[in-house]
Formats: structure tokens, sequence, C-alpha cells
């Protein structure tokens, strides 16, 4: 299921990364570059090994996660052109990697905030701008994340992640809209989340 948030009311403020996601693509090197940065960062044992796929499926085997309410969302928010459709087929890029902890650490869930780098999970899903990575560390900034959604063209991706410190399986998406919009009249933030 798809949540959007309300904005509101008060000054509009576009943030960089927003501005950057939409007027630029990542080349293949900057996302290589992250994806391994961040699994080696979150390395389990001595050794890690990341895959990526490039896959196809028609539009009807994964409708579910792309309801036409997201279509008009794009839409709306001026992420996408005006006349826009579901393709009958997607082409995705599928990223694993393995040895690593996952994305570990409180989720949220309770209602409770967890603190700055104490959960991977939350800081990946719910921070922009802000990192618990220490100075050996890269990605100290927290906005690598970016390159994401900015290989899709609809700025949307989902990541699934089996926890070490729980062994719990977790889906959750996120789609980066290119502004606040109006949808049913009413004011939403530029991002939404599937969870």
């Amino acid at each position: 299921m798809w949540k959007f948030e309300e904005k509101e009311k008060g000054p509009e403020v576009l943030l960089s990364w927003i501005r950057i996601l939409f007027s630029e693509h990542p080349d293949p090197e900057t996302l290589v570059r992250e994806v391994i940065q961040n699994s080696l960062d979150a390395k389990d044992n001595s050794s890690i090994q990341v895959y990526f796929i490039i896959g196809k499926k028609s539009f009807t085997e994964i409708s579910s996660y792309f309801p036409n309410e997201l279509k008009e969302r794009l839409k709306k928010s001026n992420s996408v052109e005006s006349d826009f459709n579901w393709p009958n087929e997607i082409y995705f890029l599928t990223i694993e990697d393995f040895g690593t902890t996952g994305l570990d650490g409180p989720t949220g869930e309770n209602g409770e905030i967890p603190e700055k780098g104490s959960s991977n999970y939350y800081d990946f899903w719910w921070r922009y701008g802000l990192s618990g990575k220490k100075e050996t560390k890269g990605g100290r900034w927290g906005l690598g994340k970016i390159t994401f959604p900015m290989v899709s063209r609809i700025k949307t991706f989902f990541g699934l992640t089996i926890r070490r410190d729980d062994n719990r399986e977790l889906l959750m998406g996120e789609v980066i809209f290119k502004e606040p919009y109006t949808y049913n009249g009413r004011r939403y933030q530029p991002y939404g989340y599937f969870c």
C-alpha cells in the first residue's frame, strides 16, 4: 500500500536533492559505487557479494505495486509527461547483496524516532542529508541514496531486507515527486512510501 503525506500550509521549499534528482541521470559507475559502498559499510563477515540483474516483467504481474493513483500523482507533480501511462512491459534493475547485516535496527513502527546512527533501516528510509556513519565510513552526508530513484523513470525504488538482528523480512518502497502537488483537492509532500 502506498502512503502519501499531506503538506501543511506554509512556504514550499524544493530541497536541493530533489532538484538534483530531476536534473541529472547518474552514470552506471556512480550507481555501482554507491551500492558497493553501502554493502561494504554493512559488511557482516569477511566477504560480501553484490549482484546487478536487469529483468523484465509484464505490467499485469506487478500492477499491485503500481496503482493508477501513483500514476496520477506522478502526473500532478509534473514528475512524468502528462500523457504517461504504464507500459505493457516493465524493465527493472535488481541489486542484491549478501554477507551484510541488512537494514537492521529500530524501524520506527512503534512511533518512536531512533537516534541518528542507531538504525540502518530508519536512516536509509527516512533520513536525507543526515547520516549516522562515522568519519571512516563513506556516505556521511546521507545523500548517496538518491542514486536509486535517479535511475528510475518514475523516481521509484523498492528495498527488501532480511535483517540479521531479528531475522525479519521487510519490504518498503519510495517515490520522489518533482515538487509538492495537489491531488483530489489536497496538497501533498514531494514523496510517498510503499509499506
